[in-house]
């Protein structure tokens, strides 16, 4: 039986980053860990081959050489950046990964939306086939990545899907007091470390992945993401139920 995939992820210091990379190590799949200068990616060098780069600069060629797939965490955070920041961070480093992947010959690209690109709607709950509804220009941002993983699913031969990650959150702030204000967004680290794999593992060609827990009015429709990736979150917030 062949082995796992090589996986590239960017923003590999990142607490989803992180997160992904430890997991991933776990489970013996060769690792190609990305991400700017500065931010101690040299003390993960037993976990794969590390690069430093800022990536909303043309990269190298060869980036993602030996890669089968690419996580594309890398971006900035905040839902109050400024848009020069977001411009270079997420809308032009997403097209240099995006780029880099399909010249590699990659298998798959994975990129990582936000629950923000939606934030804005008054339907409850959201699905993947519902308009977009960014109600801040991180949202907007967040809407050219998952344009972005489309065309790159149709322009060749390399699948992509974008993935609306909600509040990441260790397991204990689900049973924590005054976590109510994540109620309809929540998603526990374990629970999006499997959700992230199956997007590796599974088979489609494009898709549009919700990543929260199961719950009370919550933001966003799961159900076509538990069918297609065989997946289901397994820890919800207790605090109110």
């Amino acid at each position: 039986m062949p082995g796992p995939p090589t996986v590239a992820i960017t923003g590999a210091c990142g607490r989803i980053g992180r997160a992904l990379v430890e997991h991933l190590a776990t489970r013996r799949y060769p690792l190609i860990v990305i991400d700017r200068p500065g931010r101690g990616l040299g003390a993960m060098s037993t976990f794969g081959t590390v690069t430093e780069l800022d990536l909303s600069l043309a990269p190298p060629p060869g980036l993602f050489d030996g890669a089968d797939v690419v996580v594309h965490l890398a971006g900035e955070p905040s839902e109050s950046a400024s848009w020069e920041r977001l411009l270079a961070d997420n809308i032009q480093a997403s097209y240099h990964v995006a780029w880099a992947a399909m010249r590699a010959g990659c298998r798959r690209l994975i990129v990582a939306s936000s629950v923000h690109a939606v934030s804005a709607t008054t339907k409850r709950p959201v699905g993947p086939g519902d308009a977009v509804a960014p109600a801040d220009l991180y949202g907007v941002s967040k809407c050219f990545v998952e344009a972005l993983a489309f065309w790159c699913a149709h322009r060749g031969p390399m699948s992509a899907a974008a993935v609306r990650i909600g509040a990441f959150q260790p397991v204990e702030a689900s049973r924590a007091s005054g976590a109510q204000w994540i109620a309809d967004v929540f998603i526990a680290a374990p629970d999006l470390m499997s959700l992230l794999e199956r997007a590796i593992t599974a088979e489609y060609r494009f898709a549009l992945l919700h990543a929260i827990a199961p719950g009370r009015d919550v933001l966003l429709d799961t159900r076509e993401t538990e069918d297609l990736l065989a997946w289901r979150a397994e820890h919800r917030l207790t605090t109110w139920l």
